[in-house]
């Protein structure tokens, strides 16, 4: 069972490039069933324990290369490079669970950690994008532990764009950071998934061109039943038949699919995967 798979995701402009989202530990059976057709996915799951983790859904035509993929002492995070033809993006992807019973790491390990991301990604050329759920409550102004969090953003001359609650209890979690510039744009707190909502905003990319697809298909629904009994009938009584099992079951085999060709030939159609 795979809960809390998309709790945050990132809609470019006009485009498709990579979405985040806190993950469970599921199996590569249930990550390639929730990705959609033309896109694929990486995941840093959190072993052996429910909650947590991130991974990113990108589109097949944006080139992906994973700069860092780790689990620390405070905070779970993807670093990644995102290219699409002459374009290039930065881009971080970070959960910082709460702390509990069963994670006691100091805020200041965190901190000292988020700052050392920072500043092995601050000097790069490209643009910057870091999301994630942070755990902290960076709309009240009387926390603490936010506005040291906020404080560290400044002295990176980092931005923190979702202005509105995205969390159940009425508080901003969910984040989205860039560098003071119009890279990202109309932000919007959509529905709510589970205790989180999805946030959306817009980049300033160019749309990746669009994946052509081949399908292979038969009109399986549209096979005159009576006639095919009626065919396969005859077929099955006329074959010549031995005592050889192997024989048989491929006599038997071939009958089938010479009238399954008759009766519903194979369909070949190419779409746009958008």
């Amino acid at each position: 069972m795979c809960e809390s798979v998309v709790y945050f995701f990132l809609k470019p402009r006009s485009g498709d490039l990579p979405k985040r989202s806190p993950t469970t530990a599921c199996s590569n059976t249930v990550l390639n069933q929730l990705k959609p057709d033309g896109y694929d996915i990486k995941h840093l799951p959190r072993d052996n324990r429910q909650g947590g983790g991130v991974a990113i859904v990108f589109k097949l035509a944006v080139t992906i290369k994973i700069n860092v993929s780790t689990i620390t002492r405070s905070c779970e995070y993807m670093d990644v490079a995102c290219t699409h033809q002459h374009q290039s993006m930065r881009m971080i992807a970070i959960y910082r669970p709460t702390r509990s019973k069963k994670n006691r790491t100091p805020l200041s390990v965190f901190y000292e950690e988020f700052s050392d991301i920072l500043e092995s990604c601050i000097t790069s050329q490209e643009e910057l994008l870091i999301v994630g759920d942070l755990n902290f409550h960076v709309d009240d102004e009387n926390d603490h532990d936010a506005t040291h969090f906020l404080d560290i953003l400044e002295s990176f001359d980092l931005v923190q764009h979702v202005n509105e609650p995205t969390h159940i209890s009425g508080h901003t979690l969910d984040l989205i950071i860039t560098r003071p510039t119009n890279f990202v744009s109309n932000v919007t707190v959509d529905f709510m998934i589970s205790d989180h909502s999805s946030v959306l905003c817009n980049l300033s990319l160019t749309k990746p061109l669009p994946i052509k697809k081949e399908l292979v298909y038969r009109k399986l629904r549209q096979i005159n039943m009576e006639d095919f009994k009626q065919d396969l009938t005859a077929r099955l009584s006329s074959a010549e038949w031995s005592d050889d099992l192997n024989h048989s079951v491929g006599k038997y085999n071939q009958v089938l699919s010479e009238l399954l060709d008759k009766y519903a030939p194979v369909k070949r159609r190419v779409i746009t995967v958008r």
